[in-house]
């Protein structure tokens, strides 16, 4: 059996460099510097594109719960029926139609309705319109809405005060 020597060609041989602490101290601010982006950018990226918030007051919300549960047995007393219903026209406008009526079938004099198309994941498409009373108990208004899943808010006040207020999740065409 033979052996066979390998020599290098270069005239310097291959010197190992020694891990000093500057090095380590480098690795160290390289990698938490890293890091520290990745997340200072998805955390730009996440408060940037939805915030999150159902509320902008959980507390504030918080408080106005009992009154909330008050005006809704206060609502349940009056045993009204509204019915709501939308279409596109032909020019792509959004008309609504509110139909209200008390427990003999007649309609409520003095009722203003407003109703709120909110948008389950952004707050910032949002859309409102006040409906003009076609005949007693009968409301009516149009706006520009793109189709999709919405929260339809029904509100039906008298002098200010809400008598009435629904939330459905309807689909627009």
């Amino acid at each position: 059996m033979s052996s066979v020597s390998i020599k290098s060609s270069s005239p310097h041989p291959l010197q190992e460099r020694p891990l000093t602490g500057r090095k380590v101290l480098a690795m160290l601010i390289g990698f938490f510097g890293v890091v520290i982006g990745a997340n200072m950018a998805l955390i730009h990226y996440a408060t940037s594109t939805f915030a999150g918030l159902e509320s902008d007051s959980a507390y504030s919300a918080g408080i106005a719960y009992g009154r909330e549960i008050k005006a809704s047995h206060a609502q349940d007393k009056l045993h009204w029926k509204v019915d709501a219903a939308i279409r596109r026209d032909s020019s792509g406008t959004l008309e609504v139609t509110i139909k209200q009526a008390d427990e003999s079938a007649s309609p409520t004099d003095g009722l203003s309705a407003l109703v709120q198309f909110e948008h389950p994941a952004n707050r910032s498409r949002d859309r409102s319109v006040a409906l003009a009373q076609a005949a007693p108990g009968i409301f009516t208004g149009a706006l520009d809405l793109d189709p999709g899943r919405w929260d339809l808010v029904i509100d039906l006040r008298r002098n200010g005060e809400t008598m009435f207020r629904s939330k459905n999740r309807v689909e627009a065409p």
